[in-house]
This record gives structure tokens, sequence and C-alpha cells, in this order.
């Protein structure tokens, strides 16, 4: 990432080990907290893959700007990113995207030119749920529109059945259509198709046909799939960690 950039380099990994020292003694020197490498990425890009929490909060003290749009390759191709949205999307310690938001006043509904992606896009995953609630209760958007495919679609996309549950109930537009000219109906049918062992049993994507089917969209279901019989009225649990400390309305007001 710094090949060849010895400052670069020494700062990222002063920031890894935790050396505060270190650290501060390369900022006063004038290395610039927030330069890049060959890769178009700085030092608190490095300290996401090789963690540590001391050094990596100490760099968004000292200013590492977690907004800042980073243009960077990989197998051959140019992308846009964020450290927002990596520590968003990874499967890091939370603690780091949490940082970002409370230290780095990380922007949750930061958008990338190329892909219009957002930080909260990223956390759509089985598994990022804490991230998930932690943008969401920043002020993330759920309901926008977008060149490629609404925050819906990409919980679609990560079979995120829970999460696709909470979406509806929080009234996001479930008709939208993505640039391929699908909607979420056409997911949940390709899921049918592709997924049918994993969704025979799994009450959230039965509680999402039947809020669809309530609101007059038909979902194709076989003959030969029987919908379960014991389906749970509970709130999906993503909202116990979205109401653990505050809701964000109440963080908002």
């Amino acid at each position: 990432m710094f090949p060849n950039d010895r400052k670069i380099r020494s700062l990222a990994l002063a920031a890894s080990d935790g050396d505060i020292e270190s650290i501060d003694k390369l900022l006063a020197s004038g290395v610039d907290v927030n330069a890049v490498g060959g890769r178009g990425l700085p030092a608190a890009f490095w300290v996401l893959y090789h963690p540590n929490e001391k050094g990596f909060a100490h760099l968004l003290k000292r200013g590492a700007d977690p907004n800042m749009l980073l243009k960077t390759t990989f197998a051959g191709r140019q992308y846009y990113t964020s450290l927002i949205h990596q520590a968003a999307g990874l499967y890091v310690d939370f603690k780091y995207l949490k940082m970002i938001l409370e230290i780095g006043n990380g922007n949750p509904n930061l958008v990338l030119p190329d892909n219009q992606r957002r930080p909260i896009g990223e956390a759509v995953f089985p598994g990022h749920e804490k991230s998930f609630a932690a943008l969401y209760n920043a002020g993330a958007k759920i309901d926008y529109s977008s060149k490629h495919y609404s925050l819906l679609y990409l919980a679609s996309l990560a079979r995120n059945y829970q999460l696709i549950y909470f979406l509806l109930e929080k009234g996001v537009d479930f008709k939208s259509i993505n640039s391929s000219g699908h909607d979420l109906k056409y997911a949940f049918e390709m899921s049918i198709v592709y997924e049918r062992p994993y969704i025979d049993h799994n009450q959230w994507f039965w509680r999402s046909v039947a809020f669809l089917e309530k609101r007059g969209v038909h979902v194709d279901i076989p003959a030969d799939m029987k919908r379960p019989t014991n389906l749970d009225n509970g709130p999906p649990p993503i909202l116990k960690l979205i109401n653990k400390e505050t809701t964000r309305e109440e963080r908002h007001e």
C-alpha cells in the first residue's frame, strides 16, 4: 500500500502497533494523516486490516478523515471507497465503525460517486446487524433512490430477510425498480428458485411475503411449497440493537 513513501508507511505501522508517541512524532514532522499511498489509500485504511483500536482512535483524533473519497484499484478495476464504507462492510470489530461515527464524525449518508453506494448499504449482510443499527441511529437514510440498487434490494441480494422485514415495516418503497428493471417481488421469486432450502422455514421471508401480499403484491409461490403455519408475530431482533441505547428519533430531536 505504501511502497514509495517511507513516512506514510511508518505512520501506518505505528498506528497498527498502537504506538501513539511515534504517530505524534511523524505528524509533527509534517506527515499528512490523510496522505495516500500507491493504492490511493491512507494509513487509517491499513489499520482496519491490521487492527489496533488505540492507534485507529488516535488517527481519528489527529484528523484522519473517514469521509474522504478514495479512488483505489482492485483486481485491475478502479473504484471509489471510503473509510466509513469499509468499516461498515468488513467483518472487523464493530468498535471501528463506532469510533468513525463518534470520534471522526463519519457521514452515515456519504455517497460514492461511481456506484452511489452508501455506508448502510455495506451493512446489509447477516452478521453486520450492529453496524446497520449504528448507522441507522446516526441518521442514515433507508429509503433512497440509487443509480443501481435501493437499500431494500441490496438486502434481498444479501438474503437478509429479517432486515427486509424491518425495512418494509419502516415504510421503505417496495415497488422501487433497480437499474436492471427488477423489484422486490422479482428478488423474492428468484430466491425461491435458487435459495429454496434456505427459505423454506425462514419466518422472515414468509412474513415479508405476507406483508407484500396484504398490499396487493402477488409473489409466485410454487404449489408444492408449503408456508410455515407457526410464524412469530414479534419484532425483528435488529430492533433490540437499534433501541439498545436510544432511538435515532430521540437522538436527533
